[in-house]
């Protein structure tokens, strides 16, 4: 009896501080802080880059970078979210829980992001942000390279944090004047745009910061055929394991 009652009384507290989208307290602080961090770190750089350079110069790598980082931003979204919705399972160990799963009940309850808080929709993905800004840490502002670098650097991480409040957007049912222009106008992802996801099997339209690059990936079969790649060179490893394995017995 005191066995069954404790478990009962663990069972309330774990729901107590789980959120009503299932993530809890710890995995909301973890969101807080990497979006803080993310964003310090990101600001520190950009004065580190605008005090190295002129004016003219700044307003030039920053034009330049713009295009190409979003561009880069969008299939680096769209190889994590393929690779996400093609292999594994969300109960593979270290990736599942926090990779895995959310993919996965996104393609079940696809209005679920825009339920989320923006820190909390942003927050894996600042997290990661912060490890590639610490490239930063090896250029030097005072070079030519060192700026131009610089410009790229904050450019695709900005773009990298920003994807899922892109996504989240694109599956709100209301958003405010400023988003919908910039939805209608291409310039980030529309949900005209993400409905090809969302239909059939989720073998399309993976990229999902602004989707500039869904149509030609699409028409190309990029992610069909590197699965067939990734899969066909696993099935040769598997082969040729098995083959040491006979010849060793």
């Amino acid at each position: 009896m005191e066995a069954s009652v404790r478990s009962e009384t663990m069972t309330a507290v774990r729901s107590r501080i789980r959120s009503a989208d299932g993530r809890t307290v710890g995995w909301k602080l973890f969101d807080a802080a990497s979006t803080s961090a993310f964003v310090a770190i990101w600001l520190y750089f950009l004065v580190r880059f605008v005090t190295a350079s002129s004016g003219i110069e700044a307003s030039f790598w920053i034009a330049l970078f713009a295009l190409p980082a979003f561009l880069a931003a969008d299939l680096a979204a769209g190889l994590l979210h393929w690779f996400a919705d093609t292999f594994f399972a969300p109960s593979t160990p270290w990736i599942g829980q926090p990779l895995i799963r959310a993919f996965r009940e996104h393609h079940r309850d696809p209005r679920g992001i825009a339920r989320r808080g923006i820190v909390e929709a942003s927050g894996l993905n600042c997290f990661a942000c912060i490890g590639i800004l610490g490239l930063g840490l090896a250029l030097d502002p005072g070079t030519l390279i060192g700026r131009a670098s610089f410009a790229a650097l904050l450019w695709f991480t900005l773009a990298v944090a920003l994807t899922n409040l892109f996504h989240r957007w694109a599956h709100a049912e209301v958003v405010s004047p400023g988003v919908r222009w910039l939805q209608r106008r291409g310039w980030i992802l529309s949900p005209e745009r993400h409905a090809v996801h969302h239909s059939g099997r989720h073998e399309r339209a993976f990229c999902v910061t602004t989707g500039w690059l869904n149509p030609i990936l699409d028409q190309i079969e990029f992610f069909a055929r590197l699965e067939g790649a990734i899969r066909w060179i696993g099935r040769g490893f598997v082969r040729s394991k098995l083959a040491k394995g006979t010849r060793a017995n």
